[in-house]
């Protein structure tokens, strides 16, 4: 199932891609961040790529949205 793009007047979010994964791997590797996540800080870009992927997969059974000012850059 994709994510509807849900647009409001500052935030927009859109189906999460793995093209994400440089933005979001800041986040992902956060020793405090991920204190509490089903898994542990990631080390390298692949495992967030790797994550995402999983993450942004249309049939998975879940929808994930990636928050954006403009429908580019996941923030």
């Amino acid at each position: 199932m994709t994510a509807p793009t849900l647009a409001g007047e500052r935030l927009i979010l859109r189906q999460l891609k793995v093209d994400d994964a440089p933005a979001l791997f800041d986040v992902l590797s956060d020793d405090e961040v991920m204190r509490y996540w089903s898994s542990g800080p990631h080390v390298h870009i692949a495992e967030t790529q790797s994550y995402i992927a999983w993450n942004a997969e249309i049939d998975a059974g879940h929808i994930c949205w990636a928050i954006t000012l403009d429908e580019r850059v996941a923030l």
